[in-house]
């Protein structure tokens, strides 16, 4: 059984304004995936509620 990637979880750090958390994202979405069906999950630095896989 190959092994896939399924989920990438991203979450900066508080104090990253937005412009920062866009070219942070625009950045990371540019990368060749080995799974091009693979999800990124880009969390708002700002919440609490952090997703645990």
């Amino acid at each position: 059984m190959a092994l896939t990637l399924k989920k990438i979880i991203m979450q900066p750090g508080n104090g990253i304004d937005a412009s920062e958390n866009l070219r942070i994202l625009k950045e990371v979405i540019r990368f060749k995936r080995v799974s091009p069906h693979a999800e990124i999950i880009y969390l708002n630095p700002n919440d609490d509620d952090e997703m645990f896989v």
